[in-house]
């Protein structure tokens, strides 16, 4: 008989990827317009700079909290991120209704941080080293 390796409960999976979404999007409503400046080049890129390694690190916190052994990362990073991502669709979608802090420019910006972030977070569990202490 093969032990099957457990996996962290999805609704938990779902909550966090949930409520991590919901408190980016109001910090993005109520300070997004000094986060997203599309004449000032110099705090896009810091603002990149700062979330990718975040969001790098945060996926794997996360998974190391729920005690997510090595071939479980990906589907339970999965999880996780894909009801934000069907979320912020939206979200990005309605921009200007939901961010009426944000200009047009700005919520471009807003969603290309987004794009890159989930495919930072899919990196980070994909790159995870199953050697880990």
């Amino acid at each position: 008989m093969t032990k099957t390796a457990s996996r962290p409960p999805l609704a938990a999976l779902l909550s966090v990827g949930f409520a991590i979404w919901l408190g980016f999007t109001v910090i993005v409503r109520l300070v997004g317009q000094w986060v997203f400046v599309p004449d000032q080049p110099l705090i896009t890129i810091l603002v990149f700079a700062v979330f990718i390694p975040v969001q790098f690190y945060l996926v794997r916190l996360l998974l190391d909290v729920f005690k997510v052994e090595p071939r479980q990362r990906l589907w339970a990073a999965t999880w996780m991120l894909l009801l934000p991502l069907l979320l912020d669709g939206p979200s990005i979608a309605l921009a200007g209704l939901l961010f009426p802090n944000l200009s047009a420019e700005a919520a471009l910006l807003y969603g290309g941080l987004l794009l890159t972030l989930y495919a930072v977070g899919f990196w980070s569990a994909l790159t995870y080293s199953s050697d880990r202490p």
